[in-house]
């Protein structure tokens, strides 16, 4: 159930992040971690761990001071960050950063980078890593898209989000039906450059975790089901419901139980299925 928020917070709390993370050492601040990809992971901006941040949008800091209010209170969108190699400010040099109002999708693209990273160090690079973050269109291309990227490796590991993909296969309504359905195919053929060998398929294991609820238990079922791979992990939750949404006179809105999810299989007779709370879809050998 969601509704309107008790305390509407004035647009000029809007707080910039600048990309970095920093803390005290010295007197000062230094910085202890760069975001990949983030505002301060430029070329020209030259803003690393073990930096000394010495000012922010004119205003000098000390260990203690509260930047976060300075960050709440930017004009524009460029931050002037002020940054040395030393807690003394010797030589120091300051960039204009661009900031923004949200790091999620940075920390979540950093994350899977790193996951990707340690699976290519641990395999030499033989076994791709893939993600998918949701249940919706724009993570089904990224997953397409990845998935014809890294095509030509040994095997494929792949991870659900908390709203990942189903197994709906043939249903194109859905991206959840799309998803497993890309891992089904019996080979797959790189957009760029030469074809796979005829009949090769490549190795898949999928990997669950106590967090994957909802259609993120209906895509190990599927994976399961159809033999696609080996899925690994810790058993799920059982809670995939299907349920709908309504809008309440407050602006707020209320999800309520729709209908029952099962499996079914059409080549037995009088079979209506079984519920997925049976299955708990327990990580097993495809």
């Amino acid at each position: 159930m969601t509704g309107p928020p008790t305390v509407e917070v004035p647009r000029v709390y809007t707080t910039h992040f600048l990309g970095f993370e920093m803390e005290p050492a010295n007197g000062k601040y230094r910085v202890n971690h760069v975001y990949r990809n983030g505002p301060a992971d430029k070329e020209w901006i030259d803003i690393n761990v073990g930096d000394f941040i010495q000012a922010i949008d004119g205003h000098d800091l000390k260990a203690g001071d509260n930047y976060w209010k300075i960050l709440n209170e930017v004009a524009n969108e460029y931050v002037p960050v002020k940054v040395s190699k030393t807690a003394g400010g010797e030589n120091a040099k300051t960039f204009r950063i661009a900031s923004v109002t949200n790091l999620t999708n940075i920390k979540y693209d950093e994350w899977v980078a790193t996951n990707r990273d340690s699976v290519d160090k641990a395999t030499n690079g033989q076994i791709a890593y893939v993600h998918i973050r949701a249940m919706d269109q724009p993570s089904l291309t990224k997953f397409e898209n990845e998935i014809d990227q890294f095509c030509r490796r040994k095997a494929s590991s792949s991870t659900s989000g908390t709203t990942a993909a189903g197994y709906r296969s043939g249903d194109s309504r859905y991206p959840r039906a799309q998803a497993v359905s890309v891992l089904e195919q019996p080979e797959w053929r790189a957009h760029v450059g030469p074809p796979a060998p005829a009949g090769d398929r490549w190795a898949k294991i999928l990997m669950t975790n106590y967090r994957s609820v909802s259609d993120a238990e209906v895509t190990p079922q599927g994976f399961h089901e159809l033999k696609l791979g080996t899925i690994v992990g810790n058993t799920t939750s059982a809670q995939v419901i299907a349920t709908g949404s309504y809008a309440l006179i407050n602006g707020g809105a209320v999800r309520t139980p729709g209908s029952l999810v099962v499996t079914w299989d059409p080549t037995k007779p009088n079979n209506f299925g079984r519920t997925w709370k049976a299955w708990a879809c327990r990580p097993t050998s495809g």
